[in-house]
């Protein structure tokens, strides 16, 4: 049975606002009814539960403090590497603040702090909510492991996303429609981006729990996109890139988008010398 006390006790009065409701929202059918169209992004990393907070203060905005419970720090962190537009570290493990807005991951947590008006009361709000909550949340996890798999030269600082649902395959470039790849709960994957905007590559890293799924998603990378063959490891595109692909181990890796096969190689050479 989920209770709310799984969360940190929220404060019923901080910086002269009251908490005016605290809900509980403990299955997926509760977060649905919750967030209108946005509850897939949640489902798809795992979703346990959350509490969500408003608070209110006469002549100010309403703000509202949610915490959701991830069931693990991957996928807080997956959630996170998903909304980011930067990177900070004022609060949790890694956060970010835009305009009316406080974002922060910490452990299996996902925490979000919501004005509906940007004024200089309800930012101080924010802060004060982050940093009560990035208080008590006490403990930290680990990042995805298949983190450690990205090369560092090149990586666009804040361009990568972890993830283990296909409908997120085609978030930098499209890769494809369907799941041809077996992307599912028990494959961690992660597609980040390398170089400038103008000669922009892309890295697709799945690991598979074994090596005859691993090498049955090869195969059908291979079928989808190298009709001649995996021999060679890379191919040229209608629109002139190159595209390559390597298997290590159970890890499946693919380069999209190069300006030619030697960038393509290179960076899928920088792969499995991490890998290996």
């Amino acid at each position: 049975m989920i209770h709310a006390q799984q969360f940190p006790e929220l404060p019923l009065h901080i910086s002269g606002w009251t908490m005016a409701e605290k809900k509980l929202i403990d299955s997926r059918e509760a977060l649905y009814d919750y967030i209108d169209g946005g509850a897939e992004l949640y489902i798809s990393y795992g979703f346990k539960c959350a509490i969500t907070c408003r608070y209110t203060k006469e002549g100010q905005p309403e703000v509202t403090a949610e915490i959701f419970d991830m069931g693990s720090a991957p996928d807080a962190f997956g959630v996170y590497s998903q909304t980011r537009d930067k990177e900070e570290k004022d609060y949790g493990q890694g956060s970010y603040y835009i305009n009316g807005a406080q974002f922060f991951w910490k452990d299996k947590y996902w925490v979000s702090l919501v004005t509906g008006e940007t004024t200089e009361e309800a930012e101080q709000l924010l802060h004060a909510l982050a940093g009560f909550i990035d208080e008590h949340l006490k403990n930290t996890g680990e990042q995805p492991a298949i983190l450690s798999a990205l090369p560092a030269e090149g990586l666009v600082p804040g361009g990568y996303l972890y993830f283990h649902h296909y409908i997120w395959l085609n978030s930098y470039y499209f890769i494809a429609s369907e799941n041809i790849l077996g992307v599912n709960d028990d494959t961690p994957a992660v597609l980040a981006k390398y170089g400038p905007p103008e000669k922009r590559l892309y890295l697709l890293l799945i690991q598979y729990p074994d090596t005859v799924k691993a090498e049955q998603a090869f195969a059908s990378f291979g079928d989808h996109f190298f009709p001649e063959g995996l021999t060679e490891n890379t191919t040229k595109m209608e629109d002139d890139t190159w595209m390559a692909a390597g298997l290590y181990g159970n890890t499946l890796a693919g380069v999209f988008n190069a300006e030619n096969r030697e960038m393509a190689i290179n960076l899928l050479e920088q792969v499995k010398v991490l890998i290996l």
